[in-house]
Order: structure tokens, then C-alpha cells, then sequence
């Protein structure tokens, strides 16, 4: 059975035993894949104990992706894979269902099918992508992970205060001057300037995942607060489609502060999610 595509080489124990235990961590519980994992510690140290180096003992093993195919087909165990998938993949698609919520007219069911969505959804993609095994696997086991950097967070804090300001300034100015943009004018530019916002963020959002599964699992937090970032600007398109000429200044300020609320809560997963897994990092599992 094979797991990849194409195998990559690998130069470092490090780096072999963190790609064999992502692979085997979409077969096994994140227990049975340390074990594992130890036991081919195990035999690298006594490798080099015998004169073996690093790169012909990695050499006799294969690449991680068929060291994993093996140790699947050994066991013979795909059960622990089926129920994940489906138990979190089920809950995810809920979730997503939440959204659905949004196309109501009442506040309360949008509120409500936005931060379940918030809360269910990204809860249960860390655990479908074995996110508490991955953070495990990696401290121990540290490979190229590539480097996370505070850039990743910017973009969607940057978008928000730029899209939070105008749209301030265009309510403090149409208290002052009535005619200074009527809302037909406010939602056309406005519109260019959330959907320009909106893809941007897709993309990046897209980005981080990739970057999630394919390097690591520390990633993660950086998606979840774009995503935010991508529901308070949905928030933001909402409020302005239903922005009235005759508005009440002081109201629609505090409107326009209350959607940033989606990408507060997705700050406060954010620090939870890194707490989590520093927490995971720091111990045994």
C-alpha cells in the first residue's frame, strides 16, 4: 500500500522520524505512533553505536513514506483511520452547515451560525489533521518545519483597520455633510473594496492550510485568525447593505465595532490553540 506519491529525500534522523510519524498519525492513535517512533530511535542510536552512519541507516530503512506503508500493512489496522475521519469530518461539515444560519434577517441567528461555525469548525479541522499528535511528533522529532514569522498574522489585521477606518470616517462624514456620499454610492465602493479584501484573505487562508499540512502543524493558529478576519468582513458587507440614508451616527458606529467582533474571538482561539500546543510540546503524551 502507498501512502505518497513520491518519496522525498531525507538527510537527518530528525527529519526521517518527523515525516514517518505524520504519516503513521493518519493510521494511529498519537500514543502508538510515539511508541513507534521510539523504537526506530532505538535503532538509529544502536546503528551508530555499530560505525553505521546517519545516511546509510537511513538508507537501509527506505523513505518514511514506505517505512509507514509497512508498518500499516503489518498491523493490518485502518479502523482508528475510518472512525477519525468520519467522527470529525461529520462535525466539521455541521459546522459548516452553520453558515447557513447567515442568510437569516434576525441578528441572532447570524451571530449564532457565525461563531458556531467559528468554534465547531476550526476545533474540529485541528483534530481531523491530528493536530495534537502533529504538535506532539514535532517537538520531539523536529524536521524542516520552515520558518513563522509574525508576517502571517498581519495581513488580515491590516485589512481589518483599514476597511474599519473608512467605513468610520464615511459615518462620522455623512453626520456632518448629508450629502457628502449617499448610501447607493458608499455600498459600490465599498463592495469592490470587502470583495478585494475577501479574496486576498481566501487566499492566504488557503496558504496557511497548505503550509499546515505540508510543513507544520504550528500553522494553524494563523489560519484560524484569518478566517476571522474573513467573517468580520463578511460582517462588514452585511452592515453596509443594510446601512439606511437616514442612520443614526452613534448606532452605526458601534455596528461597525461590533463586526469586528468574528475576528476578536478568532485572536482569543488563536492564543488558545498556541497554549494548547505548547502545553502538548511540553509534556509526554
Amino acid at each position: 500500500m502507498k501512502i505518497m506519491k513520491k518519496a522525498v529525500p531525507v538527510e537527518t534522523e530528525g527529519a526521517y522520524l518527523n515525516r514517518l510519524g505524520k504519516k503513521l498519525l493518519l493510521f494511529f492513535p498519537t500514543g502508538q505512533v510515539l511508541e513507534i517512533l521510539e523504537d526506530y530511535q532505538e535503532h538509529f542510536s544502536l546503528g551508530r553505536e555499530q560505525g553505521n552512519t546517519e545516511e546509510s541507516l537511513i538508507a537501509a530503512l527506505g523513505s518514511p513514506e514506505d517505512a509507514a506503508a509497512d508498518t500499516l500493512r503489518e498491523s493490518g489496522q485502518l479502523s482508528y483511520c475510518v472512525r477519525h475521519t468520519v467522527r470529525w469530518g461529520i462535525l466539521l461539515l455541521l459546522a459548516c452547515g452553520c453558515l447557513c444560519l447567515r442568510k437569516s434577517y434576525i441578528d441572532f441567528w447570524v451571530y449564532t451560525g457565525t461563531y458556531l461555525f467559528l468554534l465547531l469548525g476550526t476545533v474540529s479541522l485541528f483534530i481531523l489533521l491530528h493536530g495534537r499528535g502533529r504538535a506532539a511528533v514535532e517537538n520531539r522529532f523536529p524536521g524542516r518545519t520552515g520558518r513563522l514569522t509574525a508576517a502571517m498574522y498581519l495581513p488580515p489585521l491590516l485589512l481589518l483597520v483599514i476597511l474599519e477606518t473608512l467605513a468610520q470616517y464615511f459615518t462620522a462624514a455623512g453626520a456632518k455633510r448629508p450629502d457628502f456620499l449617499n448610501a447607493g454610492q458608499v455600498g459600490q465602493f465599498f463592495a469592490l473594496l470587502l470583495d478585494s479584501a475577501w479574496i486576498i484573505l481566501a487566499l492566504l487562508l488557503a496558504w496557511i492550510l497548505w503550509k499546515t499540512c505540508k510543513d507544520s502543524v504550528r500553522y494553524y493558529p494563523a489560519a484560524v485568525c484569518a478566517l476571522g478576519a474573513a467573517l468580520s468582513i463578511r460582517e462588514l458587507e452585511r452592515f453596509i447593505h443594510r446601512m439606511d440614508m437616514d442612520y443614526i451616527p452613534q448606532q452605526q458606529r458601534i455596528q461597525l465595532a461590533v463586526c469586528l467582533l468574528p475576528y476578536g474571538v478568532s485572536i482569543l482561539l488563536t492564543l488558545l490553540f498556541w497554549g494548547y500546543m505548547r502545553r502538548i510540546s511540553g509534556k509526554a503524551v
